[in-house]
């Protein structure tokens, strides 16, 4: 799966856990934690295994169960003494979130022996996706219907983030149009007071 169709997934899953436990959008950080969440297995696993060749494959150490749950169970205990959990709990979706998505072609595909990553290294991981360089992976993507059943999730994801209010973003950029509209609805009452005077 692409980097953005592993944001898009995440980003819909905290978007509709934070609107239906806390009733509001996600928050700009959480936005930002989200992201570093959904590519962390990949950030990990990818360089290590295909420009350093030191993990099995590149899906293995940061991909694996035990691994997100260990850093998850830590970073939720030393969180809890900043009240900041919620960070955690954003980065927990984003991750899992990007493990499990990966199972979705491989089940279709009923490889099942290739799902052993989600338990390594109890489980070995088949070193059949090993690429030389990150760059060889994205030039050997296929612009197929996986593709573009991932492009049409991201079009959506980003409908959904700006209904938001597209949080990780600087609010300038979108209050700059809202500062606009509001001078130019000014200007506009100026003009009629002036034409009635």
């Amino acid at each position: 799966m692409l980097p953005w169709a592993h944001a898009g997934i995440g980003y819909l899953l905290w978007s509709v856990l934070t609107r239906y436990r806390e009733r509001r959008p996600p928050s700009d950080l959480e936005a930002w934690v989200l992201l570093f969440g959904t590519q962390f297995p990949d950030l990990v696993d990818k360089p290590l295994a295909w420009t350093f060749g030191i993990l099995p494959s590149g899906r293995s150490l940061g991909h694996s169960l035990f691994t997100l749950s260990g850093l998850f169970v830590v970073g939720y205990v030393v969180s809890k003494r900043w009240g900041r959990t919620n960070l955690v709990v954003a980065f927990g979706v984003g991750s899992f979130s990007h493990t499990f998505a990966d199972t979705y072609r491989i089940l279709l595909e009923e490889r099942y022996a290739s799902l052993g990553y989600l338990l390594w290294p109890i489980l070995r991981t088949p070193g059949e996706d090993m690429q030389r360089s990150i760059i060889d992976h994205f030039r050997g993507t296929s612009f197929g219907v996986s593709f573009s059943i991932q492009l049409l999730l991201a079009l959506v994801v980003a409908l959904v983030w700006f209904r938001d209010g597209a949080p990780g973003l600087p609010t300038h950029f979108l209050l700059s149009n809202e500062a606009t509209d509001t001078e130019r609805s000014e200007e506009s009452d100026t003009t009629e007071e002036e034409s009635q005077g």
